[in-house]
């Protein structure tokens, strides 16, 4: 008959695994929840894509840049 299994070692794993998982799951709950958390997450999402854009530019117009 194969090896016994290692019980406790697959529960640690297990375990360990979805304490990993633990702040995605609040994060969803909480974006589920509050569509005004969900709003805030994209306008901060959008604000730092476009600041990402524009900050090249705008270092070289105020002198900064190269």
């Amino acid at each position: 008959m194969a090896d016994e299994l290692d019980f406790d070692g697959i529960t640690n794993q297990i375990s360990a695994a979805l304490t990993a998982l633990e702040p995605v799951k609040t994060m969803r709950h909480v974006l589920q929840n509050s569509p005004r958390y969900a709003l805030y997450a994209a306008g901060f999402a959008a604000a730092a894509y476009v600041g990402a854009q524009v900050a090249p530019g705008l270092e070289n117009v105020l002198g900064f840049g190269e």
